[in-house]
């Protein structure tokens, strides 16, 4: 079994799940009533549409689907500069989102660029109501995952405790997000 990760590990993937959040609502996708979670490893979920690798994200969606995607390491960097491989699995899925919707290389890193920018600049806009989600996030008590077993250990916040943190960004709750 895997050790902690460490209180500056875990707190840099609170700021990091609550950039996807946070980034999501501001562009109008829907968020799951679970919201966000970290771990004692350091790892977390958001869940807003088009997160899951196994969602379909319309060619509509791409853009702001992509952009929550992007927000969570760009969050995490302000943090903690050493991030290990704390955006693996958001690269992954901004990489095959880019390559099943741009067929050329050229166009794919084009694309990308272009959203990565847009992405920073709403992290930089939107800092203030992030941290508030994950500084909330982070005074939440550890909580075992599993009833049985004392690792790994949680914190959560659901969506809808997400909505007076947020203030005038509106919040989407779907029961469809996975």
């Amino acid at each position: 079994m895997a050790a902690d990760a460490g209180d500056a590990h875990c707190r840099a993937a609170a700021y990091h799940e609550s950039a996807h959040i946070v980034v999501a609502c501001e562009q109008g996708l829907s968020i799951s009533p679970k919201g966000i979670f970290i771990n004692n490893f350091a790892e977390g979920r958001a869940w807003f549409n088009g997160a899951t690798d196994g969602s379909e994200v319309p060619f509509a969606e791409l853009d702001k689907v992509l952009i929550a995607l992007f927000s969570g390491g760009i969050a995490h960097s302000r943090m903690q500069t050493e991030m290990r491989d704390a955006c693996k699995g958001d690269d992954w899925r901004i990489d095959h989102l880019l390559k099943r919707y741009y067929a050329d290389l050229t166009a794919r890193q084009q694309k990308r660029e272009q959203l990565l920018a847009r992405a920073t600049k709403l992290v930089t806009d939107l800092w203030d109501t992030i941290a508030r989600v994950a500084e909330e996030l982070w005074s939440k008590p550890w909580k075992p995952k599993n009833q049985h077993r004392e690792w790994p250990k949680e914190k959560t916040l659901p969506a809808i405790e997400l909505e007076p943190l947020i203030g005038q960004i509106a919040v989407v709750i779907s029961e469809d997000v996975e």
